[in-house]
């Protein structure tokens, strides 16, 4: 696998679903998916042990964290090559690990790499595209 997708969560409610499902239907495939699950209480733990997927793996929290401490459990956990972080209210469109693979192609020195990306609101509704970037 090349890339790791890391969502932290506590309280994902209804968005991490959607959010889920983005990442899983990525039209590449050489991707996982580590969940640090951080005691959530709406739910969200109990939803995310009933996902049977082999690229989904989650680790939850032993105590509630701090969203500091959360990330920083990152540091810790076995990733592959290339990382995206993700929150949970946020979506990636179906071809994002491509946009990356092309990135990560055309600069292969960069160690950082960033899409353009559009603002949704709660509904996942378009606002408005990010700023151009080269």
């Amino acid at each position: 696998m090349k890339y790791s997708i890391i969502l932290p969560v506590r309280n994902g409610g209804h968005y991490i679903k959607k959010c889920v499902a983005s990442i899983l239907s990525q039209t590449r495939q050489d991707y996982n998916l580590i969940v640090l699950e951080n005691c959530s209480t709406d739910g969200t733990a109990e939803w995310l042990r009933n996902i049977n997927n082999p690229k989904i793996s989650v680790i939850e929290a032993p105590r509630s964290l701090s969203i500091e401490e959360n990330w920083q459990r990152i540091t810790g956990i076995k990733k592959n090559k290339f990382i995206t972080l993700i929150g949970h209210d946020d979506l990636l469109d179906h071809h994002y690990l491509e946009v990356m693979d092309t990135l990560i192609a055309q600069h292969p020195t960069a160690t950082l790499y960033q899409a353009h990306f559009r603002f949704i609101d709660s509904e996942g509704k378009f606002i408005r595209p990010s700023k151009p970037m080269q």
